[in-house]
């Protein structure tokens, strides 16, 4: 099975590039595409945050990056994933067709880089998923690129979705008081994560191009959650901002938050 794994679902390394699926080393593109996944699924499984008879909802699935290591761990649950991208969509559906509880959902809002003649904004769209379907939602590096309004509202999909008693995972960049006291040296380094910008809800590198990355008021971020019945177990911090004190996450903070 690992073979296959192998063989049949690691993307071509230049719809990797093309689709913006982050990696560190372009010269090890597909080996970080494979590594991220199996480590991020891995820590998951091992917290037992997922169970393999659970319905999992990946927001954000790009090219199956959390998809490939889960076919085998999945074997009595159901795995989804919604993603914008259309071409992203189509490659994990054809490869994964012969797996009959995966599903790849094409996502047909507006994105600056990756959907712009979509009909619909973030703010507007409603998963096309029943109500209190899943026991497990995810997204990473999702809501370090939608303003703070569609961040609402995927966060009020990602509460209707879950069942009760269920939990999300999600990264972001937040903006606490630690890291608010690093911005100015953030800035200063002209990197990815400088954020300049004062927006709604957060800062953000472009104000030509809010989405291309984006962090967002940790207070706001809770009261969002508690608003739609999420109720947060932990945050944990990443070292994105300079921070050196309490750090549990590898690169950008997570929460952990339950369906209450």
């Amino acid at each position: 099975m690992a073979a296959v794994l192998e063989r049949l679902r690691v993307p071509p390394e230049s719809l990797i590039v093309e689709n913006g699926i982050g990696c560190d080393d372009y010269n090890k593109i597909a080996a970080q595409f494979c590594d991220i996944g199996a480590g991020i699924t891995s820590n998951m499984i091992n917290a037992d945050l997922i169970k393999p008879e659970y319905s999992v909802l990946d927001v954000g699935c790009g090219l199956g990056r959390l998809a490939r290591p889960l076919i085998e761990y999945l074997v009595d649950g159901r795995y989804v994933g919604l993603d914008t991208t259309k071409s992203s969509v189509d490659w994990c559906t054809q490869e994964y067709s012969d797996v009959p509880n995966f599903e790849f959902i094409f996502a047909n809002v507006f994105s600056n880089d990756y959907n712009t003649d979509a009909p619909l904004k973030a703010s507007e769209y409603r998963f096309p998923l029943d109500d209190r379907s899943f026991d497990f939602v995810w997204s990473t590096s999702l809501f370090t690129h939608l303003v703070f309004e569609d961040f609402d509202n995927y966060i009020k999909e990602m509460s209707r979705v879950m069942k009760p008693g269920a939990r999300c995972w999600n990264t972001y960049l937040l903006l606490d008081s630690v890291a608010l006291e690093l911005i100015d040296i953030l800035n200063a380094k002209n990197t990815r994560h400088n954020l300049p910008h004062e927006v709604h809800g957060g800062r953000v590198r472009s104000l030509e191009n809010p989405e291309a990355q984006i962090a967002l008021y940790e207070a706001m971020v809770i009261d969002t959650h508690n608003k739609y019945g999420l109720e947060i177990e932990d945050i944990r911090y990443g070292p994105w901002s300079g921070r050196k004190h309490n750090v549990r996450a590898g690169g950008q903070d997570v929460v952990i938050a339950v369906k209450t």
